[in-house]
Order: C-alpha cells, then structure tokens, then sequence
C-alpha cells in the first residue's frame, strides 16, 4: 500500500463544492463509505441526470434545451445537450470576481491588476475591432503570444463573436508555427513584439513577418507592445497595426455575445507533431466549458474568490484550461517568464505575494526544484493555499514526499492527468479524499477510465492502456 500522505478534515470536505453536489442530488451518496465512488457510479449509470446536475449546480449561463444525451448507442456519435445554446465567453464574463479578475507578474518583477471591468471594456473594444476585421462565426484567430492579460482579453472577444481561438507560445519557430497555423488558415494574428526569458530578451516580429509571408490568410497583425514600448513593425507592412492603433476608434460598451450550440468549435489546440504534421484537436463551446466547470467546481473545489496560478505558456492545453477558472469566479494569476529566475524561488513567492490558493505547474518542475533542494518551507507559509496541481508528466512518489516535506503539510496534491485531445483529464482530483504517494487520486466523474490489456479486457494492479468507455464532455469534436 502506498504511503498516505494526506486527508481532508471532516469540516472541510463539507466546505468543499463537491460534497454540497453530493448532497444537492438528494440520493444518500455522502452516507456511503467512499462518497467519492458512490457518485462516480452513479454519473455512470444515470448520465443524463449527471450532465444536467453538473450545468444547474455549475452555473452555466445559457439555454440547455430539453434534451441531454442524443446517439447514446454508440459512444463516437453521442452528443451532449444537442439543442443547447450558449457562449463560451459570456460564461467566463458573468461572474462577479472577488478583486481583479487577472494579475499579472513577470520574470523581471513587472506587476499589474485587471478589474473585471477591465476585462470587459478590453474584451468589447477588442470585440469591435475584430467584427470590423469581418470576423465572425466559425472564423479563426490566432495567437503568437506570451502569457499575458491581452492574450486572454483577445480570446474572448473571439469566442464572444462564435470565432475560433487557437494559440502558440512564442518560444515556437517558424516551421512549428507554419505547421499549425497554415493548417487552419487565421484572419487575424495576435502577436508580443517579443519577449523575455531566463533574463534573455527575444523578438517575435521577424518569425511573424515570415509567417504571414507562407499563411495567406491572415489579412491583419495585431502587435501587444511587451518587449519594448515603441516596437517597429514595418516589416509586417499594411498587414500590421499597434494594439492601441487598432483600438483607437473604439470605446467600450455591453459586450454582445453570440450563441451557438454545444458543438459548435471554440478551441484548435496541436498534437506535438513528432509524427508528420501536426494534428489539430478542435474542441467544443459546451463541451470545453461544461468539462473545465465540472473539473475545477467539483474536481479541483475552485469557488468565487479563489486564486489559480497555473505556470504554462500559450502552446499548452493547460493555458486554455486555467483560463475557464474565470467562469467559476476565480482571479487568475498570470506569470510570464522562467519559473526558475532568479533562482527555484520564484513561483513559490508569487504563490504567497498573490494568496494563491490553487497552483498548478509541472512533475518536471517539482523534481527539479527537489533535486536542487530547494525548500519553499522554510520561506513561506502559504496560508490560503489549498491545493497543488501537478501534471505533464507522472510525479513520482518522492516528488509527493517533497511536497508535503518543503511546500506545505496542509495542502491536497493532485496529481491529474488527460490529456491535449481531451483539453482536461481522465483522472486526478478528488478534494474529499486522501492522497497517497505516487497515485493520481480518483477516475473523474462522468468518465469510465478503465485499464486495459492487449485482448481488451481490464486490468486491476497492473499496467496497460488506459481506456474511457464512455462519451464525455471534454470528447474533441
């Protein structure tokens, strides 16, 4: 058995989202002996009503439509809530934040706050702009971009306008960006003049002169001064416009959204392309909002007034997967730069400076950080820290023993695992239950993940391929 490393307190497993979900379906699952599995079979075995308790408890804002679950028979054909209109960034705009909706810190100790209104007023003026551009439903807009307050405001003025969002991060080449962008043809481009890392400064504009010079299709560049204030962008020609230039004629007013259905795109994300081209994994409104709801709300016990600091870039599902913790009421945390500058402290003190009280970040960057010895502890206390997500890769069980040795005894480490082509996971947290070295905590809800051999039989305690039996929310389209 492995070691056990850490359970939730009677008080607060019934603090949590998940055990008010429990007892809101009226049905005695918070009497059984593992709460936690008594509703997992249950989302199993009555699907529909699961799916419809997980948007009424969740707050999607929208039309459901009567319907829950059409082509059941056949798990490739089904489809969740099939007359259901919606807006992906209507839902992420409708909460009221408790405090800024976006903070942003950088490598070099740059710092500034986003109120939601400051969010809206760039999301409409953004929104102006790109309908002007002929943007419009079904479109795609692309962005080369660090991970910045502009990068999230430009991806929900496109999905507010039923648009199609797909990022990079701009560590990615010429060939990489080609590769995918040329497969999905942008109107428009977003782009950072350039930006920094480890210390280093890097340009983007010359990468993106080139790019529009093999993509055709994108007919307007849009550059974010970051890397300096004046960047020169000729060489983009009539192609490019300075963000304040291309907003200069807007001000802003009520955002208007469009609604589409549940299975209209919102996302393109990218295999790594080790094998040919790049796949594009293009994903859902409702299905990419109902998955991050159902795994932040009930998974991961995000609620209105928490704090999500996610160390990705752009190129990483990971980037659109924190970005939906708006829609739960949470301020996101955005850092740019290296995670390890000056030294293995750096995000450890933003997880305090800001009152973090979801981090998420690499089993990479853990064993790093354990290797170097390096020992948050001892600095930091992390008061409002709750839970540590750790993926990308298996942590190993000394990575879990490191946690709770030099980050926090008190904290629920969850190591989750999915996937791009789910843009979320099949297994990880639980925030009502134990956690155990080395083990990912629960199957998800809503997910038969099973393991099986090579003649397709499951497996128990031993290793295989890891299979999902059944239709999901987080199903590419």
């Amino acid at each position: 058995m492995s070691q056990l490393l850490w359970k939730p307190s009677q008080q607060r497993v019934e603090n949590t989202l998940l055990y008010h979900f429990i007892c809101a379906q009226h049905r005695g699952f918070e009497e059984a002996e593992d709460a936690y599995d008594a509703v997992w079979q249950w989302s199993l075995d009555e699907p529909e009503s699961f799916w419809r308790a997980c948007w009424d408890f969740c707050g999607v804002v929208g039309d459901p439509g009567s319907s829950v679950i059409r082509y059941p028979e056949r798990l490739i054909d089904t489809e969740l809530f099939p007359q259901a209109q919606l807006n992906y960034a209507e839902n992420l705009l409708a909460r009221d934040i408790d405090g800024p909706a976006l903070i942003f810190c950088s490598e070099n100790g740059e710092r500034h706050e986003w109120s939601r209104q400051d969010l809206l007023d760039k999301v409409s003026c953004l929104q102006q702009a790109l309908k002007a551009e002929g943007v419009g439903r079904g479109d795609r807009v692309a962005g080369y971009l660090p991970n910045l307050p502009e990068t999230v405001a430009a991806m929900l003025a496109t999905t507010s306008l039923g648009a199609v969002w797909s990022s990079c991060s701009p560590d990615f080449g010429l060939s990489g960006l080609v590769d995918r962008f040329g497969q999905i043809e942008p109107k428009v481009l977003f782009t950072a003049d350039g930006y920094c890392y480890n210390g280093k400064p890097f340009d983007s504009l010359n990468t993106v002169s080139a790019l529009c010079d093999q993509v055709d299709s994108i007919a307007k560049v849009v550059v974010i001064p970051y890397a300096n204030s004046q960047p020169d962008i000729t060489a983009l020609g009539s192609r490019g416009i300075l963000l304040d230039s291309l907003l200069t004629d807007y001000t802003p007013q009520a955002v208007f959204y469009t609604r589409v259905s549940f299975r209209d795109p919102l996302f393109i994300l990218f295999s790594s392309g080790t094998t040919g081209l790049p796949k594009c994994f293009v994903h859902s409104v409702g299905g990419t909002l109902l998955h991050h709801l159902k795994e932040h709300q009930l998974q991961g016990d995000i609620r209105p007034g928490d704090r999500m600091l996610y160390f990705t870039t752009c190129g990483w599902a990971m980037w659109n997967w924190q970005v939906s913790a708006l829609a739960s009421g949470a301020s996101l945390v955005l850092f740019e730069g290296s995670p390890t500058f000056p030294d293995g402290y750096a995000l450890a003190q933003l997880v305090q400076q800001e009152n973090v009280t979801h981090f998420g970040t690499s089993a990479k960057y853990l064993d790093s950080l354990a290797k170097k010895n390096v020992r948050p502890i001892e600095r930091f206390d992390f008061p409002h820290l709750r839970t540590l997500f750790s993926t990308g890769s298996p942590l190993s069980a000394d990575g879990f023993v490191y946690v709770y040795d030099a980050w926090k005894s008190d904290v629920c480490l969850s190591s989750i695992s999915g996937g791009t082509d789910v843009i979320g996971c099949f297994v990880g947290a639980n925030p009502i239950g134990p956690v155990y070295a080395g083990q990912c905590q629960k199957r998800h809800l809503g997910q038969d993940v099973q393991v099986y051999n090579e003649a397709g039989e499951a497996l128990l305690g031993e290793p295989g391929e890891l299979v999902c039996r059944t239709a999901h929310a987080g199903m590419p389209l």
